[in-house]
């Protein structure tokens, strides 16, 4: 809601200052300021977006997120764990500290097999 109301007001004030300068006309940019300010309270009711020369995007309902988010729990994708996975491979644990010498393990790794 916080957000619906701030980008709303930004784009009302942007709007408001090119009417205040009487050498700005109203012109596509305005109107675009306008509907950047409607924008997040009519995007619940838009499914997809199309731009021609762009692409489309598809939007996901609120419920279509909650499974998304599900599934990501269940399989573990958004797990806050830190901890280090364990590897039999010694360029594995490093990779963070030194990743040319990982890499270099990998590749002398890749040669032996």
């Amino acid at each position: 809601m916080k957000f619906k109301v701030t980008a709303s007001l930004i784009f009302l004030a942007l709007f408001s200052i090119r009417l205040w300068k009487p050498e700005i006309k109203i012109d596509s940019l305005s109107v675009i300021l306008v509907v950047l300010a409607m924008a997040p309270w009519l995007i619940q009711y838009i499914k997809s977006l199309e731009i021609n020369g762009i692409g489309k995007v598809d939007l996901i309902t609120k419920d279509q997120k909650d499974a998304i988010e599900k599934n990501a729990e269940e399989i573990g994708i958004t797990s806050n764990s830190n901890e280090e996975i364990k590897n039999d491979y010694s360029f594995y644990n490093l990779r963070y500290e030194d990743p040319k010498l990982a890499l270099a393990g990998l590749r002398i790794e890749l040669e032996s097999t």
